[in-house]
């Protein structure tokens, strides 16, 4: 047994390393978690996302000596893994002083993509009080790497103030779209609506993010636009988040287009995806049609989950549960040496029993009428969006909460990418959101067009 590292003040080092590899494992674990086709954030919260903050907690309590030793080298060490340097962001901004998270904060400047991104993620799970006028306050003095400190702005869902505007007009695009997310989780009033109104939304390197911001301010081409690329012919790196957005805001017309999509075998896969939040009966139908499919099978069972309420729990409806494959893997020679060992959500959802789940619809169709929409076999609402929030799969969460934004013009959101605890907190302190029109087609409410 090896003599542990002890210093004068008492600190064990071999432990306080421990509780970093046990943050870092857990960071990593929460992340991957994100995506999740069957973990629940209830199960989040009680599972690695406690466990974490026990581990940051435990760090922090090492104060000024061990931010000096072992969080700051740790968040500067270009060799570090991403994960250990987010889990050492997010416990050294506990309770650090000032000068150990400027000195933190100053990385920014210096350090890898990779590890500034790590740096911006610890940054936007941290709860420090002061730390968004740290990151603003960063922005009025320079420009260098606005966009880091903007990315970790909105994930916290920062309130922003006029300096915005600057960024959503920016010559770097990665600072335009990061400003764009957060412009798009604040409700700022007419003067980021007008700004939005006047970007050109054809040009492709407005970027995703722009667009969704325009959807959120109810500015009318952003709306004109996701349909136009939900609908255009060939291929399209968008096109899974516009037809996801033209599935959860279009009317029954809209439906009817989409449904018709899945006679294409390209645009099948993300046509499904999008129809699971459209709510419509109907799409359940063609779902069904499509459970013996063997590239579709179990994303289609996904959807009469989605919408009807189908749950997995029932193993007569399930031919193999999550995470489960019902082919053997590859002979080794034969085995692509370069893909992700990371299986994909979709990988680890439910293999379907079609004969089961067909008897089962068709036990239940009469209980939905085909002109509503639906999310989880209840009629779907601003209040049967927020329940859904805590207790669908993590993967379905984050469209979701999208529509929730759009439909009240930004006023009512959920970081659903924040630690489980925050999320909670949130979903219990906001208001019932109710008359939002969850049943009806996305009208642009403010019209802006842009010029």
């Amino acid at each position: 047994m090896h003599d542990m590292d002890v210093d004068d003040d008492g600190i064990i080092w071999d432990i306080e390393e421990e509780h970093l590899d046990e943050a870092e494992f857990l960071f990593s674990t929460r992340e991957s978690l994100l995506e999740s086709a069957d973990y629940t954030l209830d199960e989040l919260a009680e599972g690695p996302d406690r466990r974490l903050l026990a581990h940051v907690d435990a760090l922090a309590v090492g104060g000024r000596a061990v931010a000096e030793r072992l969080l700051l080298p740790t968040i500067e060490d270009a060799g570090a893994e991403p994960s250990m340097i987010a889990a050492a962001t997010l416990a050294l901004f506990i309770e650090a002083d000032e000068h150990a998270c400027a000195r933190a904060l100053a990385a920014l400047e210096r350090v890898s993509l990779e590890s500034r991104d790590a740096i911006v993620r610890g940054l936007q799970l941290s709860e420090r009080a002061g730390l968004d006028a740290w990151l603003i306050q960063g922005l009025q003095a320079s420009c260098t790497n606005a966009a880091a400190r903007i990315q970790a702005l909105a994930g916290r869902r920062a309130p922003v103030g006029p300096w915005l505007l600057a960024f959503l007009d920016h010559e770097d695009l990665e600072s335009m779209k990061a400003a764009a997310i957060l412009a798009r989780q604040n409700h700022a009033g007419a003067l980021l609506g007008r700004l939005l109104g006047q970007r050109d939304y054809d040009d492709p390197d407005i970027g995703q993010s722009l667009l969704e911001a325009g959807l959120c301010h109810h500015v009318a081409d952003a709306w004109e636009i996701t349909t136009r690329r939900a609908f255009a012919p060939g291929p399209s790196a968008a096109r899974r988040e516009a037809l996801t957005s033209t599935a959860q805001l279009g009317d029954a017309r809209i439906h009817h287009r989409l449904l018709d999509l899945l006679d294409d075998p390209a645009r099948r896969h993300d046509c499904l995806w999008a129809l699971g939040f459209g709510g419509r009966p109907a799409a359940v139908d063609r779902a069904v049609e499509l459970l013996g499919d063997e590239d579709h099978g179990a994303l289609a069972a996904e959807v009469v989950c989605a919408i009807a309420g189908l749950s997995t729990d029932a193993s007569e409806h399930w031919r193999a549960g999550p995470g489960s494959t019902v082919e053997s893997d590859p002979p080794f020679e034969d085995e692509d040496l370069d893909a992700s060992l990371v299986p994909s959500a979709e990988a680890n959802l439910p293999i379907p029993e079609p004969d089961a789940i067909e008897a089962w619809w068709h036990r239940h169709r009469s209980n939905f009428d085909p002109s509503l929409r639906y999310l989880g076999g209840r009629l779907l609402s601003g209040p049967s969006l927020l329940a859904a929030l805590g207790s669908v799969p993590m993967r379905r969460r984050l469209p979701l909460a999208f529509e929730l934004e759009v439909r009240s013009a930004g006023t009512t959101s959920v970081n659903v990418h924040a630690l489980a605890p925050t999320q909670r907190r949130e979903i219990a302190q906001l208001p019932l959101p109710t008359n939002l029109g969850f049943q009806r087609g996305f009208a642009p409410s403010h019209q802006v067009q842009h010029r």
